[in-house]
């Protein structure tokens, strides 16, 4: 663990190339006008359809929206909606898309500027040599102990201004950002094991009649009084120790340092106290259990305390796999990172624009036809399945998720599809990955506010996902 990062960071740099994507830079898309190389910004795998794979992990790509194929697709939706174009409506629309797709266009163009400028990707002394991923500039690490560049290394160059790479933010900001963002996906992963551990691990060493109280008593336990919630608790901190392992201390590891303290604190970011130490023992993670089976009468047998710690240790291991596999999303550029992480990723400035303008299209358009265009708009956004389908419906329908509930939904839909898949595993049932998608979309959903619950539910009926 003492290089991970490092190792990381490597793997983001061997990620190959795709083809050129090319954005316009005037006249229209498909329209003739000059064009801007957009290479290894927006990947090769697939156009404007969505995110790839289960889950949208940030492995997708997405093409630069061409206005003409958007005109066409918003004339054909309104035609069969039977509330068609009128000719006078053509002409401000079709202006309307062009503008906005070489809008877009140009913001790529500087987000990619920016990115190569800030980015600390360099030919310094002591780096990787030049070459590589053309949107790193020069192609090397910078020199110094192998840490990334100060404020948490800006990956991606993103943020709401003016944190998490943004230019006016200081380094502090960009790594108590990243920090946050961390916390709360820890925090996140860490309570769903821990859940998964009390519903389906505990009838392995339980009797029905414990499993029933126990159970019972964290549902009704609101406050994590009696810590049957934070069994799991800092169980992160060894992965945090390991990774500010043999760093330099140069000022380009400061951002590293900050971002894996944030489970120093003596408090979750719900305001409860932490329930265990990082060096907590099994043995001593279980006692919140044996508590609560003794007051009602009910204790656990000494017979089954080895079973009981054996499966406490196999489920800490699985926690440390999830956690490992959040940070690698965080420091690879991924769509993880919540708020802090979005607003320069490349591929969702793309799509989240796309959106929009889909959006400013039905604002230019008679109530009849701007209903019609909705609900196909909608379709397309819950035909793409995955968390950003969650995140993309919250922003169209006015009620936005939060930095730190965009962090906390991210790190929670794999999680929850994992345990969606190894419960019809073991209940030995064939399930497509659309079944898995909606049933994690369905445990997902439970983590909103209620009027975001209800802003969801209206989408899916007024365009019922296939």
């Amino acid at each position: 663990m003492k290089n991970f990062l490092f190792a990381v960071a490597l793997v983001i740099l061997l990620v190959p190339i795709g083809r050129p994507v090319q954005g316009q830079d005037g006249g229209g898309f498909g329209g003739g006008g000059d064009t801007v190389d957009l290479s290894g910004l927006l990947g090769d795998r697939g156009g404007r359809g969505g995110f790839n794979g289960p889950g949208n992990n940030g492995r997708g790509g997405y093409e630069l929206p061409d206005s003409k194929t958007m005109f066409s697709e918003i004339q054909s939706a309104l035609k069969k909606g039977k509330t068609p174009l009128d000719k006078t409506q053509e002409k401000p629309l079709k202006s309307m898309l062009d503008m906005e797709v070489v809008n877009l266009s140009d913001r790529i163009q500087v987000l990619r500027n920016n990115s190569n400028t800030n980015s600390g990707f360099n030919n310094n002394a002591g780096g990787f040599p030049g070459g590589g991923r053309p949107d790193f500039a020069g192609g090397g690490f910078p020199p110094g102990g192998g840490g990334f560049p100060p404020g948490g290394g800006n990956f991606p160059q993103g943020g709401n201004p003016p944190v998490a790479g943004n230019s006016a933010a200081t380094p502090d900001q960009n790594a108590n950002a990243l920090a946050n963002s961390l916390a709360v996906q820890v925090e996140t992963i860490t309570s769903l094991k821990n859940d998964d551990f009390l519903q389906n691990k505990v009838p392995a060493f339980l009797s029905p009649e414990q499993v029933a109280l126990i159970q019972k008593v964290k549902s009704g336990d609101k406050e994590n009084t009696t810590c049957l919630g934070g069994i799991l608790d800092r169980v992160s901190n060894g992965l945090q120790n390991n990774q500010n392992q043999g760093r330099g201390n140069n000022n380009g590891n400061r951002g590293n340092a900050n971002a894996f303290n944030f489970n120093n604190n003596s408090r979750k970011s719900n305001g409860q106290a932490y329930c265990m130490t990082a060096e907590a023992t099994a043995t001593e993670r279980l006692e919140p259990i044996r508590k609560e089976l003794a007051k009602g009468n009910l204790p656990m047998g000494k017979d089954k305390e080895p079973i009981a710690e054996a499966f406490l240790k196999a489920q800490i291991k699985d926690l440390e796999d999830a956690l490992r596999s959040t940070l690698t999303a965080n420091f690879s550029g991924n769509r993880g990172g919540g708020g802090a992480n979005r607003s320069n990723n490349l591929q969702l400035v793309v799509q989240s624009t796309t959106d929009s303008i889909y959006k400013k299209a039905a604002a230019m358009l008679n109530p009849p036809q701007a209903e019609t265009l909705k609900k196909w708009h909608y379709q397309q956004i819950l035909d793409r399945s995955g968390v950003e389908t969650l995140i993309t419906i919250q922003a169209m329908q006015e009620t936005p998720l939060t930095d730190d509930q965009i962090a906390r939904v991210t790190a929670a839909w794999p999680e929850l599809r994992n345990q969606q898949a190894s419960t019809a595993k073991a209940a030995k049932k064939n399930v497509s990955d659309k079944e898995l998608d909606n049933a994690t979309m369905g445990k997902v959903v439970e983590m909103l506010e209620p009027a975001q619950i209800t802003s969801y539910q209206d989408a899916r009926k007024l365009a019922p996902a296939k």
